[in-house]
């Protein structure tokens, strides 16, 4: 294999990474499929999995044991900050999820609800976030344990991806690692600018400033912790990866498994990934050869699985029993925002750091700004979701690497006095945002109530987690669910 080709593969820690994302997979097959299915799914998974292994590069430097504990601290202060780790209160989207760690704790796979919509009601989406946690937590004392171990596996996840980007920079000088480590926690969109514009008033605060924009938002990295780390985690991942190997490119296996892996974690931020991962597996070589290795036996294994994937995760939704304020989400994000207030998004949320990295010089961006860019710009076209959840999730990808870019312009010292001067102006307004986040846990009170409610009748309605499952094949091979008590 020629220096090229090795360097398309993944080395050790994208590889650790890789298995983070995919350890979920396992217990999903043997815990939602009968066993000849879930054995022949594992099959798959394995001759994808063992090629990637067998070709994995080994020649990528190490980072020092001082460095990992110094990344593991920043990746535990910040996760702990949201309240994952207890003390602190969690942000109101967290109800919802908690219930779901409940329920995959407290219950035995699949989970059940009993009879909905003509059907046996079944937990169904995409639970990669939960499952290590929860099947960890049912073994050792339950719920609690599961909370916490929940935090913990998030705090390992966002230490892979400060140590993906941190061992692919140019230089290890504290100084310059301590800068990265700030970007990465505080880096946003300069939403205290829009707010004022649309608001006109001051937040108050620990408020939540990033709805601004009608039903539009690019999270903050800090706001992704605090409020969706299952959609972050595989979308800044997929997107460390996608820098470590922006010049020479990637292969197909890894990257199907990653978005394999991704897929049972949040499909919407695979969405923004894969363009992205496409266009990586595209770089040096012509598109016949691309297609070749399409053909493989160890890329073609993991496209059944996605098509498996993408069945469960949307089979059986009963839309009647959305409640109601779901059903008032959709019709109001069905109403487009003006012109006007799209453009004003695009400027203050990434338009204008692309400009001035373009000014400071628009040879030195390579192809990851531009696509980074042009899915910012579309995405917030298209709407999906009661919160318009495709432009938040998806858009989680193109802005973790439009902040490498930001960063690398940042620390590179090319770039002149004037526009890194800017530059810093722009992110330190940014860092507002994550500021408010951070506030808002001063705050007295607890954000969310456990009143030990199952996702069957959370809020007196099923949720849209909740699937019917009716005769067919996927009943067939489907384990028959358990019901929760």
């Amino acid at each position: 294999m020629n220096g090229v080709s090795d360097a398309r593969q993944l080395d050790r820690l994208e590889l650790v990474a890789l298995g983070y994302l995919l350890a979920p997979m396992v217990l999903f097959f043997w815990g939602w499929w009968r066993w000849p299915v879930a054995l022949v799914l594992s099959g798959l998974l394995a001759c994808s999995g063992h090629v990637v292994v067998k070709r994995c590069q080994h020649g990528a430097q190490r980072l020092s044991g001082k460095l990992w504990l110094a990344i593991g601290a920043v990746a535990l202060i910040w996760v702990g900050s949201s309240g994952l780790l207890g003390v602190l209160p969690l942000n109101e989207d967290w109800s919802v999820r908690m219930v779901v760690l409940r329920d995959l704790t407290l219950g035995a796979w699949p989970v059940g609800y009993g009879e909905l919509g003509g059907g046996e009601a079944v937990l169904r989406f995409s639970m990669g976030y939960y499952l290590i946690p929860a099947g960890l937590g049912a073994w050792l004392s339950g719920v609690e344990s599961a909370r916490l171990l929940l935090g913990l596996w998030t705090a390992l996840g966002v230490m892979l991806f400060f140590a993906l980007v941190i061992q692919s920079w140019p230089s290890r000088r504290p100084v310059v690692i301590a800068g990265l480590l700030a970007v990465l926690v505080f880096f946003s969109g300069m939403d205290m600018l829009g707010f004022l514009l649309e608001k006109a008033r001051s937040p108050e605060f620990g408020e939540h400033i990033e709805w601004w924009a009608p039903w539009l938002q690019y999270s903050s990295q800090t706001t992704l912790v605090f409020w969706a780390p299952n959609h972050a985690l595989p979308g800044w991942l997929g997107a460390a990866l996608v820098w470590r190997h922006r010049e020479a490119g990637l292969a197909l296996a890894p990257a199907a498994l990653l978005l394999l892996a991704g897929a049972l974690w949040s499909p919407l931020a695979c969405v923004g990934l894969l363009p992205l991962l496409a266009l990586t597996t595209l770089r040096h070589q012509p598109l016949q050869r691309w297609v070749r290795e399409l053909m493989r036996p160890a890329v073609l294994a993991a496209l059944p699985l996605l098509a498996l994937l993408a069945v469960f995760v949307s089979f059986g939704i009963v839309t009647d029993a959305l409640p109601a304020e779901g059903r008032e989400l959709v019709e109001v994000v069905a109403a487009k925002a003006n012109w006007y207030q799209l453009v004003c998004f695009g400027l203050l949320e990434w338009g204008f750091l692309a400009a001035a990295l373009l000014a400071a010089g628009p040879r030195r961006q390579g192809w990851v700004f531009w696509a980074a860019c042009a899915l910012l710009l579309v995405l917030p076209l298209l709407r999906f979701g009661p919160g318009n959840d495709l432009v938040m999730r998806a858009g989680i990808a193109p802005v973790a690497l439009l902040m490498l870019c930001a960063a690398r312009a940042l620390h590179s010292g090319e770039m002149p006095d004037r526009w890194r001067a800017a530059l810093a102006l722009m992110l330190c307004i940014g860092a507002i945002t994550p500021g408010q986040e951070l506030a808002r846990q001063m705050r007295e009170g607890s954000r969310w109530l456990d009143n030990g409610s199952s996702m069957a009748r959370y809020r007196g309605h099923a949720w849209h987690y909740v699937g019917t499952l009716r005769p067919g094949w996927l009943a067939l091979a489907l384990r028959q669910p358990v019901r929760l008590p």
